[in-house]
């Protein structure tokens, strides 16, 4: 296959990564809402601590790197307890 075209193949790829992260921030808006009714912190470090350790197993299921992708998702959990902070203002 031409650079060219496994270059396309991987913006392809990239579009949906941001499409997913997007999503996510989408549900965690939904968990919010949840959290606020319920009256919850915003934070909830056992929570993060579980989806980090899934996260890491994924991604040695995948033959990936288990500390890259738990880096990777650090700041996907810190995208969303920032979005979660900005509304609730």
């Amino acid at each position: 296959m031409p650079l060219g075209e496994l270059r396309g193949n991987i913006k392809a790829v990239d579009e949906k990564i941001i499409g997913c992260i997007a999503e996510r921030m989408e549900l965690s808006e939904q968990v919010f809402y949840i959290k606020k009714e319920e009256n919850l912190e915003i934070e909830d470090k056992s929570q993060n601590e579980r989806v980090l350790d899934r996260a890491s197993e994924m991604a040695r299921g995948h033959g990936l790197d288990a500390s890259s992708v738990r880096d990777i998702y650090e700041i996907i959990l810190r995208m969303s307890i920032e979005h979660q902070k900005r509304l609730k203002g």
